[in-house]
């Protein structure tokens, strides 16, 4: 992993870009539009991704907004290294009651997956970049 990527996780400004969606029980999506991104700043974490899936319970399931679709200045993240120079990244989004964590697995090379655990729905995965944000 290049210094400069490194060093934008350490310090919370980077972006993850969405190429690849997959829902638990549907397959894959396949490839999505440009636009579908996670971003994070100290002071802010943005999520902007496409949830397809299955809702347990009516709360949040007819709003115009998809419950991965909000902006907060209250989360957590833990960061560890993990094997072959990667980053494990759990972050957890405080006053977001449909999301539970997202966990973040960048790869020496920049690709990424990132794990959505939500409540009263089922589970998403993505895959994709991390660059640091500008």
């Amino acid at each position: 992993m290049n210094t400069e990527l490194e060093n934008a996780i350490v310090a919370d400004s980077w972006k993850f870009i969405a190429e690849q969606s997959t829902p638990q029980f549907s397959g894959n999506r396949g490839g999505l539009d440009a636009g579908y991104e996670v971003r994070c700043s100290k002071e802010r974490l943005e999520s902007n991704l496409p949830y397809y899936g299955r809702s347990f319970s009516g709360g949040g399931a007819y709003t115009n907004q998809g419950p991965l679709d909000f902006k907060t200045g209250n989360y957590t993240i833990t960061k560890e290294k993990g094997k072959k120079n990667s980053w494990i990244l759990n972050i957890r989004p405080g006053g977001i009651p449909e999301v539970r964590e997202y966990r973040l697995t960048v790869f020496s090379n920049g690709t990424a997956s990132l794990d959505v655990q939500l409540n009263n729905r089922t589970p998403m995965s993505f895959r994709g970049r991390v660059e640091i944000r500008q």
